[in-house]
């Protein structure tokens, strides 16, 4: 058996020198650097799937509603909130059209959501059929039309400029009563999706 007591020498606290911990530093700076873009695409990227995803819900919602109410539903982009401005689809307005003239506030109309779609970096837009009056709606039988009435089918395109043009778009397309959403190879400015 050892005797601790008649031990001689240093019985200093053990731990990290200097040059250790600079060394240790040097190697989480640089694990870092290499990390950083890697994570900073992961969350451009979940940005992108989760706007899509929260337009495909704002339109099955719609859906819903039309046919549970009996009245046409329509989406709108919006910049307040209660009602339709402009053409970016980063924020709409969901609203029941009781006197069919497209736009909140008429007789009998009730907002139903105000959905903001979009954080950091994102463009959503409408292809021509969704643009050529920058409403989508479902009558009360179910069927969406963008637009133009007799129009049956549109998409609205969910861009990153922060992703490379590969990767950086989601298209949510609707057509009669079918609502889907696709990876679409973008462009480097996020332009409009075609019909």
């Amino acid at each position: 058996m050892r005797d601790d007591k008649n031990r001689t020498g240093n019985t200093g606290a053990g731990g990290f020198t200097l040059i250790e911990l600079l060394i240790a530093l040097a190697v989480l700076a640089v694990a870092l650097t290499l990390a950083a873009p890697s994570f900073q695409d992961l969350i451009a990227r979940n940005r992108v799937t989760a706007a899509a995803n929260e337009l495909v819900a704002s339109l099955q919602i719609a859906r819903t509603e039309a046919i549970r109410r009996n009245k046409r539903v329509v989406l709108c982009p919006s910049t307040n909130g209660t009602s339709c401005q402009g053409t970016d689809w980063r924020r709409l307005v969901m609203f029941v059209d009781a006197n069919a003239d497209g736009n909140p506030g008429g007789a009998g109309d009730l907002v139903v959501r105000d959905v903001t779609a979009s954080a950091g970096g994102l463009a959503i837009q409408g292809s021509p059929n969704v643009s050529s009056n920058s409403r989508i709606w479902f009558a009360a039988d179910g069927l969406v039309r963008a637009g133009n009435p007799a129009v049956r089918t549109g998409r609205l395109s969910v861009c990153s400029t922060r992703l490379p043009a590969a990767e950086n778009s989601r298209e949510v397309r609707f057509a009669v009563s079918r609502i889907s959403v696709a990876t679409a190879t973008g462009t480097a400015a996020c332009s409009a999706p075609s019909d």
